[in-house]
């Protein structure tokens, strides 16, 4: 079975969302009444994979050690390849993202959202196969235009 591929690809003023061929989806959307000046934003994200939809509201850092738009275009400009699994993860532990390059012209990012709840009720994790290299720049470009916006 082929990996899926980047389909689908918006960008609008509070939301972005990237789809995969096999319907795999990655929504975010911050709330219209945020200013854009403020350091820690709400991010309202779903993922979507085979009848199964799960989502939470997550509070991300412009100021974070690594945001999640510079963790993404580092796995974007190592494109090559890299050994073992990266990962990032909000300040909150509700959002994890995970990257694994295969060597040969895939990565899988792993997304993984859980509540804030301690302890946590539930957790659910999607991963999606996409190419290196452009596709990864540009999520990486359309998380980056959501949470500057």
């Amino acid at each position: 079975m082929q990996p899926p591929t980047l389909v689908h690809y918006a960008t609008v003023d509070t939301s972005f969302e990237f789809e995969s061929n096999l319907g795999q989806r990655l929504t975010l959307v911050v709330p219209a009444d945020q200013a854009s000046d403020e350091d820690a934003r709400q991010v309202n994200i779903q993922i979507s994979d085979e009848g199964l939809v799960a989502h939470t509201s997550v509070f991300m850092s412009k100021s974070e050690d690594l945001p999640l738009p510079l963790f993404l275009r580092e796995l974007a400009e190592n494109w090559h390849g890299w050994q073992g699994t990266r990962a990032w993860e909000s300040f909150d532990e509700q959002l994890r993202v995970d990257a694994h390059h295969d060597g040969i012209g895939w990565v899988t990012l792993g997304i993984t959202l859980q509540p804030n709840l301690v302890p946590s009720p539930w957790s659910v994790r999607c991963e999606l196969a996409i190419e290196p290299g452009e596709q990864l720049q540009r999520l990486a470009d359309g998380v980056d235009a959501l949470l500057s916006a």
